[in-house]
């Protein structure tokens, strides 16, 4: 069996500080950015809003304390796919492996990628042609994924720099917004749509009928909210490179979520501060226009700096963690066993890496195309922007990622019953409760997503593909062995 020495295998080279930074590098990436406006729209208040991101953050330390029960009794790289395959069986390992390297990773990776590329291009290249954002976002996918090639000391250096860059940077604009004069008045014109909306609430529904109207609000507001807090799960996946795991799972897992929950309501205070409630649910540009009053005119460079930080940051994360996925993969099938290589010089799972690169590089090309948009979604070429791929990325990931994190939490229940441990050295608080409730929001989550993808028509071509390629996965899985060990 091999060890810890076996320069085959991982080796734990991952401090606490460096799995906290993994943590809080992958989630705050640009959603931060994006998406208060949209958590906002549907709400009437402050209060309601702020609770919101508390919520989010609380459910996210729900889902993280119970990956942090299964990363104890599986301190192995690859996290998820060995949770799914012990519980689910083989087969479903494969179709989670094979959904991770066709669809998850590509479409995050990816959408990070051109959230850079196209603030790169507005910051550096802004009359400069829009196909050239595909290119910004290959070279950066490429980029990252041969720094991480390099070893994981390359790797894990990049992330902590990222991830501390980043949030300093979303400090300084809470302490710039906390100098500026709170928010007075808004146009009048600017409340008008936020105003019908509570107006339909307050004077035409009964009491039980405006409680329900509030909780549809809630629930739709946390959609966004979600989307924001989406890959804290990504640290089981080194956890065979973590050191001491029994104990710092636990904690990098709980400082992570505490500290992306603290990041984004003091960002949230900050866009409420200056822009009030009713600019920021009208506002399409939030962050751009609270850098712009609280910082002056040279603001929405620094957000664009920020911007690139975080993206990169994130971008970085998911490839380092990603890879592990196929290596631990590769180790139980014998036709990808190619994958299943830890290179001795590197310390990495190089063939990974590359192949991950690969297909990401492809798709990126291929969803910011215009070849993907009149082929397959029939659009003129005159209403086609390479930086909607960012969207497609999205839309193409959501569904997937979160259905098999609820298989994840609830295969808890299963390895409690079936391999109980006399002594662990963590256990879940509030078990039973505590997976059923995290996995009862993820259904509604993906719930949600899919009901987007019917009613919005853009959205219904990317999870087609995605859908189709994991049944393809499916089916490869019936052809799939196990690799000969003699």
């Amino acid at each position: 069996m091999p060890t810890q020495s076996d320069p085959q295998t991982p080796r734990r080279q991952l401090s606490l500080f460096d799995s906290v930074n993994i943590i809080v590098g992958i989630v705050i990436g640009t959603g931060i950015f994006a998406t208060p406006q949209l958590a906002a729209m549907p709400l009437d208040s402050e209060p309601l809003l702020m609770m919101c991101w508390v919520a989010g953050g609380l459910v996210s330390l729900m889902g993280a304390l119970c990956y942090a029960e299964l990363i104890v009794r599986f301190p192995k790289a690859g996290g998820d796919y060995h949770f799914l395959k012990g519980c689910y069986g083989r087969r479903l390992g494969f179709v989670f492996a094979w959904t991770q390297f066709w669809v998850v990773r590509p479409g995050s990776i990816g959408a990070m990628a051109f959230i850079f590329a196209q603030y790169f291009q507005e910051s550096f290249a802004p009359t400069a042609d829009q196909s050239l954002t595909i290119v910004w976002a290959i070279a950066l996918i490429a980029v990252v994924t041969l720094l991480n090639v390099l070893g994981l000391r390359v790797g894990k250096t990049t992330q902590n720099m990222l991830t501390c860059a980043k949030v300093v940077g979303m400090l300084a604009i809470f302490v710039c917004a906390l100098l500026t004069p709170s928010a007075q008045s808004v146009e009048p014109g600017l409340t008008e749509n936020a105003e019908t909306v509570t107006s339909d609430v307050t004077e035409e529904a009964s009491p039980m009928h405006a409680l329900l109207l509030s909780a549809l609000a809630i629930g739709q507001s946390l959609i966004f909210v979600m989307f924001a807090f989406g890959g804290w799960t990504d640290i089981a996946f080194v956890g065979a490179e973590v050191r001491r795991p029994e104990h710092n799972t636990f904690r990098a897992m709980t400082i992570g979520v505490v500290v992306i929950t603290t990041v984004y309501l003091l960002m949230n205070f900050s866009y409420l501060h200056v822009l009030g409630f009713e600019g920021l649910q009208t506002s399409n540009t939030v962050a751009a226009s609270t850098a712009r009053i609280a910082i002056g005119g040279w603001g929405e460079r620094f957000l664009s700096a920020l911007i690139l930080i975080s993206s990169a940051g994130a971008l970085n994360g998911i490839v380092l963690t990603g890879s592990r996925i196929y290596y631990a993969f590769g180790q139980d099938h014998a036709l990808f066993s190619w994958l299943g290589k830890w290179h001795q010089r590197f310390t990495t799972p190089v063939n990974s890496l590359l192949m991950q690169g690969i297909v990401t590089c492809g798709l990126t090309a291929l969803f910011g195309s215009q070849f993907w948009a009149r082929f397959f979604q029939g659009e003129a070429g005159g209403n086609f922007r390479p930086a909607d791929g960012f969207e497609r990325m999205v839309l193409y990931t959501a569904p997937a990622y979160w259905f098999f994190v609820t298989l994840v939490v609830l295969s808890l229940y299963y390895y409690r019953r079936k391999h109980p441990v006399e002594k662990p050295p963590f256990r879940v608080p509030g078990y039973p409760v505590t997976p059923m409730l995290f996995t009862l929001v993820c259904a509604g989550i993906i719930y949600s997503t899919m009901q987007y993808a019917i009613d919005d028509q853009r959205a219904v071509y990317e999870a087609f593909w995605s859908a189709g390629l994991v049944f393809l996965g499916l089916l490869v899985s019936f052809f799939s062995r196990p690799p000969n060990k003699a």
